[in-house]
């Protein structure tokens, strides 16, 4: 569930940097300033924020995973041990 949430915060953003770019040009204005030369900079900053949000999905979604293999593995072990004992 995180996941898909994730993702589509990230596919709302890219539509609006395509679509309403003014919309995030006014937002990174009052964080990063005015000016034609930083205007030139906002798709930049804008790629830097979807590739940290895709690495943060990506890390909780292998960490899941690690957990699932962990339960998983722990299962094995005590059934194992119920088996002998």
């Amino acid at each position: 569930m995180k996941t898909i949430i994730g993702v589509t915060v990230m596919i709302l953003f890219m539509l609006a940097m395509t679509i309403g770019g003014e919309l995030s040009a006014n937002i990174f204005r009052f964080s990063v300033g005015e000016g034609v030369v930083e205007s030139y900079r906002y798709p930049i900053y804008a790629g830097i924020v979807l590739l940290a949000g895709l690495i943060t999905i990506c890390n909780v979604v292998i960490l899941e995973k690690i957990e699932q293999l962990k339960d998983t593995l722990n299962k094995n072990e005590k059934e194992d041990e119920n088996k002998q004992s």
